[in-house]
């Protein structure tokens, strides 16, 4: 076994390796979160194939939710449930098919209006875009990212950072720039954060097309 703790505070790695290429991950897996509020946790645990996930794998952070579903050949299959903080189903969805079978509404509201020949309208979307798996599961992605700098820790910042971002028809994310911010430098972190938000939104509609909008996501932080 390999215990990787580079990520140290934020979490620890064990996993096995090949014999003959120990950069492969083979056979089980486990996140362990070092964050003080999480320490001990376990974030992921599933199994490796050559370095591809394979079988069940499950996912969790207790103040966020949890998920769970197969992947096969490093890709998510089957139905996956998506669960929030109370462990309420948040979204499943059916990832061979790409079927929404159950969706929650945001819990941190997200404005959204329609763009239109590149220019912002008045007009509201019929549906939210989507993340793939929910609200809660685009939020996880950006826990091992998003880390309170000095500055909101010593002066004991609280409150919202609003993002811009563009989703286009086909559900492309373009993130655009800090709309409100909280502290200089951790506003930079969470930009950087959410430009690594994968391309995994089903797109907004409007009269039930697929169309263009600019969004403001939220990210709340509250000092301890």
């Amino acid at each position: 076994m390999k215990i990787d703790q580079s990520n140290v505070p934020k979490y620890r790695e064990e996993f096995f390796v090949l014999i003959e290429n120990e950069s492969i991950k083979h056979g089980a897996y486990k996140k362990i979160s070092q964050s003080m509020y999480t320490k001990g946790e376990i974030m992921e645990e599933g199994q490796y194939d050559a370095g591809k996930k394979v079988g069940l794998w499950k996912f969790g952070i207790r103040q966020l939710g949890s998920s769970q579903g197969q992947y096969f050949n490093d890709r998510k299959i089957g139905i996956w449930n998506y669960h929030n903080a109370n462990k309420k189903l948040n979204h499943k969805y059916d990832h061979s098919n790409n079927l929404v079978l159950f969706k929650s509404e945001w819990i941190n509201q997200c404005d959204c209006v329609v763009i239109d020949n590149e220019r912002e309208t008045r007009i509201k979307p019929d549906n939210l875009p989507l993340f793939v798996g929910g609200e809660i599961e685009m939020y996880y992605h950006l826990f091992d990212l998003i880390t309170p700098t000095h500055e909101v820790i010593t002066q004991r910042k609280s409150g919202v950072v609003l993002i811009r971002v563009i989703i286009d028809e086909k559900g492309k994310i373009e993130v655009k720039d800090v709309y409100q911010g909280l502290e200089p430098n951790f506003d930079t972190v969470v930009l950087r954060g959410m430009k690594t938000i994968p391309n995994e939104f089903l797109p907004a509609k409007k009269d039930n097309k697929p169309v263009k909008v600019r969004c403001y996501f939220p990210y709340a932080f509250k000092s301890s």
